[in-house]
């Protein structure tokens, strides 16, 4: 197979355009579509955390985890993930360290 086949190896570049939103094809395109939503809902599941991979795994097309996901995670996670930095930034206390050593600390929360 060449790597310039839609079909070959999926990418986190080319599951962008594989949205998911495109209906499930019939006819002679419905199996190059089913085989490529198979890769892509593969390489979800493969790159997500273990415990969120088991939750998603049992759904059907890639379009189904996707969505899930993004309804779940997208302003909402922002949100909380922001409180939490907030948060480690008010318990953080230079103490005895260095300036250098405290903003460093502080960058990489």
């Amino acid at each position: 197979m060449s790597t310039s086949d839609n079909s070959s190896d999926v990418t986190s570049t080319n599951i962008a355009s594989f949205d998911g939103e495109e209906d499930k094809p019939t006819g002679s395109s419905a199996s190059k579509w089913v085989a490529k939503d198979a890769r892509v809902r593969t390489y979800l599941l493969t790159h997500m955390v273990p415990g969120l991979s088991k939750i998603y795994a049992f759904l059907d097309t890639s379009v189904e985890p996707r969505k899930a996901l993004k309804t779940k995670y997208s302003k909402k996670g922002n949100y909380i993930q922001v409180f939490k930095l907030k948060k480690r930034i008010q318990k953080l206390e230079q103490d005895s360290m260095t300036v250098d050593a405290y903003f460093a600390k502080l960058t990489t929360l």
